[in-house]
């Protein structure tokens, strides 16, 4: 996400406005209130999603992504 945040590649069309948020935890209580989410896109565990979706709360849509997160040896 970084080069879309830092616009080194450019978005044709929309104008995002990146948070840079550290700290998983408060993405998830800033998503929770369904009546007024403050995102349009976010990231939110698949655990999260399930227990969401079980519970009746059909208002997301999921797109799985898996990134393959690799530390510098």
């Amino acid at each position: 996400m970084d080069p879309f945040a830092k616009k080194v590649v450019q978005l044709t069309g929309i104008d995002p406005d990146f948070n840079d948020i550290n700290k998983p935890r408060e993405i998830l209580d800033r998503m929770d209130d369904f009546r007024n989410v403050e995102f349009d896109v976010s990231e939110i565990s698949s655990s999260e999603y399930v227990c969401r979706y079980v519970a009746g709360e059909r208002d997301l849509v999921d797109i799985p992504v898996f990134s393959l997160r690799t530390l510098p040896p």
